[in-house]
């Protein structure tokens, strides 16, 4: 079993929608590139990749919200929102800082605790009102 402390995938972390597994999955792959020091000439790539890729995923979710007509929208809009804003400041921080490793650790370990928390809280709940809808066959 993977050890989802250290960037990896865990079952525990499956919603059930495929597309939404998929692309958490491709994050925590992310993640896992960054913590792989033998990958450092990847990490301006690795990280564009994941604010791109960040956004994308919310916006996928988002749209399934709609379809849905899921009622905490708003919460979950809002939860994508403080994300996006402390990625960039994040980064931001990176890149002043010369790219140290010691601001790679801190957005490392804050997409990863990020990522776990929102999958198990809101995700998991939204998972839980999407298979009302559409059950897993």
């Amino acid at each position: 079993m993977w050890n989802v402390s250290l960037g990896d995938w865990d079952t525990s972390l499956e919603t059930g929608m495929e597309l939404i597994d998929r692309q958490h999955q491709a994050l925590f792959e992310q993640i896992r590139v960054l913590l792989d020091r033998s990958k450092g000439d990847r990490i301006e790539e690795t990280l564009k990749f994941m604010a791109n890729y960040a956004v994308e995923h919310f916006n996928a979710e988002e749209e399934i919200h709609r379809e849905t007509d899921y009622p905490r929208t708003e919460e979950h809009y809002a939860e994508h929102n403080r994300f996006v804003a402390a990625f960039t400041e994040l980064k931001r921080e990176y890149d002043d800082s010369g790219h140290s490793l010691t601001i790679l650790m801190k957005i490392t370990k804050f997409f990863l605790a990020w990522l776990q928390e929102h999958i198990r809280g809101h995700d998991q709940k939204f998972a839980e009102y999407f298979h009302q809808f559409r059950p897993i066959s």
